[in-house]
């Protein structure tokens, strides 16, 4: 850039130095900045009790989201509740819905108690139970509610027990509506699809209407109908793309609805609008090219941990764009993370279902703390990064990791599951021994492929697992509760077995070893289905580097240009 010639008093002819010119240029960018930020939406708020009062009223708890909010009758079925203002201590119940209407064989609803962890204000985890008074929970749909004092929170109808034999359901979740590109911005083309589920039912559906909307459902606001494929009872597919160029910037309500076209005979029709908030960026960069995520570790490079709180970290690189290699790299900025758990019970398939997830994090290379979900055994992390002009990767990064306390407890009908990674020759033991007499945990350990290896000794009785791999692999282990056990576990691999067993011990009467796993070994989240980070990137000024030189200058400058990125 050239800077302007002016005449002086003597008449010499002299030239404006440029760096004014940028000084301009970045105080009407600043203006510019905070003129678009202040039409944007709020981004938070702070909850504040009265100055006066020296024992400030407790906030009303409320229930925003309960996942899964449905499993099989008859199974143990864990599930989270989200919201706001739980405190330790609160208590959770279901309740068979009266909006249903009284059946039969339902005479009375009395509030059924739940056992239930408190995570923290905005988390609760509690487990369905198999039966309630010796017999199946009934089917149908359940209110929810957290109790905690004289305060209570309701989600009506928030849980379903159902029949895997006559329920026949499509849905899907909020995670499983997703883009492409996953940043948003004005101008720039996107394409919206659905992770549609089956539940149940017998045949295959034929293909499936999925209408998508921006707002509300109204013909006006459409933007498009996509396909999905026939879906197999206790299957999912990927509808087809629809696309939409955004006009504007600020929140937008993405609507998706399920057999739009009512081809398929559903068992329950009310849950097939399933709505996604989202943001729409200025589109303020040149960099539009998403950052690759990788070499996620945990307590560098644990793959298990005895502990809650751990570190996590992972590379974040903001590479040129191969399509236009010229174009700006405005630079890795922040990092994601989500822990994904495997929730059977909810369909015959199960699902990974997304549980514990950060804000966006500031990347750096320091690891992050991250304090896990509290149910032991068996979970996937991944980590998405985004560039500082908001471009969030197209995939994550993703590892297992097994979490196992010094104790664990299953209900009766309950697993949980563990993996440690053995390399041929070396020996595995594991060893589970139950708190008390009258509990009565099972052992089973599934090889890479083959035939388990299991000790399915009685109440009170400590049951033990040691073999020599012949397989390098994972090594999956299950704790099946006979009963309500309370339970600790011990998992060694050493170089060499002093002892070995490789034949199944004699089964106790009444009791019939598994010849399947509760979970397919090699089971684990596909990365191209991964639920995209539920927490939108902060509105945040990026001050981009830019090297200029001037004609007729000796030297180079940089400067620096305020831009608005989300």
């Amino acid at each position: 850039m050239v800077g302007s010639s002016s005449s002086s008093p003597d008449g010499r002819s002299t030239r404006t130095d440029p760096r004014w010119i940028f000084i301009g240029l970045f105080l009407l960018a600043v203006g510019m900045v905070f003129a678009l930020s202040k039409t944007g939406p709020a981004t938070a708020s702070m909850e504040r009790s009265s100055p006066i009062s020296p024992m400030p009223t407790p906030l009303p708890m409320e229930i925003t989201w309960v996942d899964p909010a449905r499993g099989v009758n008859g199974s143990v079925v864990q599930i989270n509740i989200y919201g706001a203002h739980f405190r330790e201590g609160s208590q959770v119940y279901i309740q068979y819905a009266l909006e249903q209407g009284q059946r039969g064989d339902v005479t009375e609803r009395p509030p059924i108690p739940l056992a239930a962890r408190f995570v923290n204000s905005s988390h609760m985890v509690a487990k369905i139970p198999a039966q309630v008074a010796n017999n199946p929970l009934n089917t149908g749909y359940y209110d929810l509610f957290v109790k905690d004092g004289n305060r209570k929170a309701e989600r009506k109808r928030g849980y379903q027990a159902f029949d895997p034999a006559t329920v026949d359901d499509l849905y899907a979740e909020p995670y499983h509506l997703t883009s492409l590109p996953s940043k948003l911005q004005v101008g720039e083309e996107a394409q919206f699809t659905l992770k549609v589920n089956r539940l149940g039912g017998q045949g295959g559906t034929g293909l499936v209407d999925v209408d998508f909307y921006i707002g509300s459902v109204d013909e006006a606001n459409k933007i498009g109908r996509a396909t999905a494929p026939g879906i197999s009872p206790n299957s999912d597919a990927n509808s087809s793309f629809v696309t939409w160029t955004p006009t504007e910037r600020g929140e937008i309500k993405i609507i998706a609805v399920i057999d739009a076209s009512d081809k398929v005979a559903e068992s329950d029709e009310t849950n097939n609008i399933i709505e996604a908030t989202r943001h729409v960026s200025m589109r303020m960069l040149a960099d539009t090219y998403p950052p690759v995520v990788s070499n996620l570790t945990v307590d560098n490079g644990a793959r298990e941990v005895h502990k809650r709180d751990v570190d996590l970290s992972a590379l974040v690189e903001d590479r040129p764009d191969p399509v236009n290699p010229d174009a700006l790299i405005s630079g890795a900025a922040h990092i994601y993370y989500v822990e994904l758990h495997w929730y059977s019970n909810i369909g015959s398939a199960g699902r990974w279902i997304p549980v514990n997830w950060t804000q966006w994090l500031p990347y750096s290379s320091r690891a992050d703390s991250f304090t896990l979900h509290p149910t032991p055994g068996l979970r996937f992390l991944q980590a998405w990064g985004a560039d500082a002009a908001g471009n969030i990767s197209n995939l994550p990064d993703g590892r297992s990791l097994t979490y196992i306390p010094s104790e664990d407890e299953v209900a009766q009908g309950e697993v949980r599951v563990y993996r440690r990674q053995v390399s041929a020759g070396q020996c595995l033991s594991v060893q589970i021994v139950p708190a008390a007499a009258n509990m009565d945990p099972d052992l089973y350990v599934w090889p890479p492929s083959g035939n388990p290896v299991y000790s399915i000794n009685g109440a009170g009785a400590m049951d033990r697992v040691i073999i020599q791999p012949t397989v390098t692999g994972s090594y999956q282990i299950e704790v099946d509760g006979f009963t309500d056990a309370v339970y600790s576990i011990t998992i060694d691999v050493t170089e060499s077995c002093s002892q070995s067993r490789t034949l199944q011990p004699a089964a106790v009467r009444a009791k019939t070893p598994r010849s399947a796993p509760f979970l397919p070994v090699d089971e684990a989240p596909k990365l191209s289905e991964a639920p995209a980070p539920q927490e939108q990137i902060i509105q945040y000024l990026v001050f981009l580097s830019v090297t200029t030189a001037a004609r007729n200058v000796e030297s180079t400058q940089n400067i620096y240009l305020p831009m608005l990125a989300r």
